[in-house]
């Protein structure tokens, strides 16, 4: 099968090579950064001169129609900037080169992220400015990783007001004479109509792309890492403790609210339970997020006990996944990315438990996949024929780091 998935990414790469590219900022972006990716590989024999021959294409038209494409960016790292920014840190990484250019994305990137906290302080959440994972606790768990913001007294205030925003969101307010999580989606800024009739009170996210979840990891790893505000050690453990009060749990199988109505956050009932294995609104996404907040408090229990139930997620037969496509954001690729991040961190070899099996059926339903048209040329990370295979790259080697922008590294 090894051969196999080689073979379908240097044909994928060579796909890449001939697409004919339209004058779009967007998808130059999303091809760099899977290029990015691509430079980090070392163990396929891919031809690196030509994979560096693209990226430096793609960077020369990225530098031709930027300028006219920032305004209409989202500030966090699933936007065009995030990716951006994470592709020239990854290039710069490799190579040497671009190092300026990384530094000033960096700095850019926090600045753009820190409005936008302004922003929600004067506003109620909604849907499309919710801390979601492409929002500020992305920029911020990023950006933790970065010397030059880190190491800059004058940057690593703007990145600590960002976590103290983190922190006020874990606040509780007074909402119709009761105490809600300020991470609340009042009724008339929720999305669909669906939800605006059946949550009249709002409700809080509890999914990996879209919840709590993101800003939970990002806050522990500020702790880990020396950061000290007020109250961030009680923020962490009051997200924290929400998942354990709210899990449901049916032989060995644990599954969290995706979206719980207020009422039922009060009571807390668990309702509208996740019903896939997949990372956005998956249990198997919210369990590495667990597991990755026990590890940066230093709680081996905890982390053995969702270590534990990331395996048992994993041992279902396939049918159990309950998922039908092969992409990141709520497909297979997603379950072999978490699984390959899960082994490379704990070193225990059963998350490694029906790899072989969930890498077959990623494959074959990307085989599928790319007679649709709209899969073929969407070369996003999340929900792109790109995604998949950089999923299935890094689960033969992990030497990607992609992991980092979803919370699951």
């Amino acid at each position: 099968m090894k051969s196999e998935i080689k073979e379908e990414i240097q044909n994928y790469i060579r796909y890449i090579n001939g697409h004919d590219l339209e004058d779009q900022c967007e998808e130059y972006i999303q091809m760099l950064f899977f290029l990015s990716q691509m430079m980090l590989e070392k163990d396929l024999e891919l031809d690196e001169r030509v994979i560096q021959s693209m990226a430096q294409k793609l960077v020369e038209q990225i530098g031709q129609t930027l300028n006219t494409h920032f305004g209409s960016y989202d500030k966090g790292m699933c936007s065009e900037l995030g990716m951006l920014t994470f592709s020239i840190h990854e290039i710069m990484g490799r190579t040497g080169e671009l190092k300026e250019t990384s530094e000033l994305l960096n700095r850019f990137l926090l600045d753009q992220a820190c409005q936008k906290a302004e922003l929600f302080q004067q506003r109620k959440l909604s849907f499309d400015s919710y801390d979601m994972l492409g929002g500020i606790a992305g920029v911020v768990y990023y950006l933790l990783d970065c010397e030059e913001i880190v190491n800059q007294p004058e940057e690593k205030l703007k990145l600590r007001n960002l976590i103290r925003f983190l922190i006020y969101l874990s606040e509780d307010y007074s909402y119709w004479g009761k105490h809600i999580l300020r991470y609340h989606i009042r009724r008339r800024q929720q999305f669909l109509p669906a939800e605006r009739k059946m949550m009249k009170q709002g409700h809080i996210n509890f999914g990996t792309a879209h919840g709590v979840a993101g800003p939970l990891v990002a806050l522990a790893k500020a702790k880990r890492q020396g950061i000290q505000e007020m109250y961030l050690e009680e923020a962490i453990w009051k997200l924290f403790r929400l998942y354990e009060k709210l899990c449901v749990e049916d032989n060995g199988i644990v599954r969290y609210p995706r979206r719980l109505p207020i009422d039922c956050y009060t009571s807390k009932t668990s309702v509208d339970l996740t019903e896939n294995a997949g990372w956005c609104y998956g249990n198997l996404g919210i369990v590495r997020c667990l597991m990755k907040t026990a590890k940066y408090l230093r709680k081996p229990m905890e982390y053995a006990y969702y270590l534990d139930k990331l395996v048992n997620i994993l041992a279902q037969p396939a049918k159990e996944y309950n998922l039908s496509s092969p992409i990141v954001c709520h497909g297979y690729g997603s379950v072999i990315s978490i699984q390959t991040y899960a082994f490379l961190e704990s070193q225990d070899e059963r998350c490694l438990v029906n790899l072989k099996r969930n890498m077959e059926i990623t494959l074959r339903e990307h085989r599928k996949k790319m007679q649709e048209e709209g899969y073929r040329k969407d070369f996003s990370l999340l929900n792109g024929s790109a995604g998949t295979i950089l999923a299935l790259c890094n689960s033969m080697t992990g030497n990607l780091t992609y992991g980092k922008l979803l919370f699951m590294d």
